[in-house]
């Protein structure tokens, strides 16, 4: 995904979240500064935020559709096993993270996510069911260290595509405090 998709998925969200303007507003400034909480525009442009290490950086990640909560595990004897489909796409989806990113160390920080499904049909589905794979994908690939960084998750379904994919981008959030 490039930056020009990145902008583009973050101008369709300025209408609904108040924060993806704040967002769009640092690429376009060229910092990539991301803001906490929603200020006016004057006070945007005059407020410096110190960068992290890392930055305020933002990753964007595409992954094929994960299996349904339901459709995850299996019941045995004793304890719940991953069905072998939830089993494949983990794999798949560790493997597309870690070539989408070459971070060295997980980062450990406040982590921001927003995600779009592009389901491949108008067949119906419950996001919450897609989540816990999502956020699960990102900690076994490396990006993150565990998924309990996670502050701020938006999630939303898009029209139907030929190319049925979720769409994550990653916000690694600076260190205010």
């Amino acid at each position: 995904m490039t930056e020009s998709d990145v902008r583009s998925y973050l101008e369709g969200r300025v209408s609904k979240d108040p924060r993806a303007g704040e967002v769009l507003a640092g690429l376009r400034a060229g910092d990539g500064t991301r803001h906490n909480a929603p200020k006016p525009a004057s006070s945007l442009e005059q407020e410096q935020i110190p960068k992290p290490a890392l930055g305020n950086t933002l990753f964007s990640i595409v992954l094929p559709i994960p299996p349904s909560v339901n459709n995850m595990y299996t019941l045995g004897i004793r304890r719940k096993f991953l069905t072998p489909i939830a089993r494949a796409w983990k794999n798949q989806a560790k493997l597309k993270v870690r070539q989408q990113h070459k971070l060295k160390q997980p980062f450990t920080g406040a982590v921001s996510v927003d995600i779009a499904i592009h389901p491949s049909s108008f067949r119906r589905f419950d996001l919450d069911n897609r989540l816990k794979c999502l956020l699960d994908a990102l900690m076994d690939g490396g990006l993150i260290a565990d998924d309990n960084q996670i502050f701020d998750i938006h999630i939303v379904k898009k029209q139907p595509c030929s190319h049925a994919r979720a769409t994550m981008l990653v916000i690694f959030e600076a260190d205010n405090g």
